[in-house]
């Protein structure tokens, strides 16, 4: 698996980060809890001790938005296969499901395995139509995934801040 979308950008760095150093970059790009994520990933075993590698970091902050977005699709695609209402599963079909396995294989196709089976499962042609629009294998798939973050950037609604800001800082490193 193809882990270069797991680069840190140079707002972690590329070296070892203190627990001090690391929280206040955390803070930087708008993470709510960056001390408390630290020692829960640590406590967890995802992460060594400090000093943190800052692409160890980088990989569990794209990881744990991936995961959100995981949960959102999951969520939708619950709702469409509970609903009687075909309008509902259309707008959720339409939207809600798709919106966040785009958003997570923008941020991260190495972690957005998950997102693009529940896709296929749920419809091998929607699965198919989202791999041709992404580009997914081709030369134009950078730019694709750029173009989706881009989108998603400018016009998410109810997003946090540091999502936005991944959105736009993995797309700053696709288009570099």
């Amino acid at each position: 698996m193809d882990k270069t979308d797991l680069i840190p950008p140079p707002e972690l760095g590329h070296d070892d980060l203190d627990a001090e150093s690391a929280a206040a970059r955390l803070a930087a790009l708008g993470h709510p809890r960056p001390a408390h994520w630290l020692n829960r990933l640590v406590e967890d075993g995802r992460i060594p001790p400090p000093p943190f590698p800052a692409a160890d970091l980088w990989r569990e902050l794209l990881r744990d938005e991936c995961d959100k977005l995981y949960n959102q699709a999951w969520c939708a695609l619950d709702q469409i296969r509970s609903s009687d209402d075909p309008d509902a599963v259309m707008m959720l079909a339409v939207d809600d499901f798709p919106s966040p396995i785009e958003q997570a294989y923008g941020l991260a196709p190495s972690l957005a395995g998950e997102h693009l089976a529940l896709l296929r499962e749920y419809r091998e042609e929607r699965y198919e139509a989202f791999a041709r629009e992404l580009a997914i294998g081709t030369d134009r798939e950078a730019a694709e995934r750029a173009d989706a973050l881009a989108f998603w950037e400018e016009n998410a609604e109810g997003i946090s801040d540091l999502r936005r800001n991944l959105f736009r800082l993995v797309r700053r490193q696709l288009t570099a």
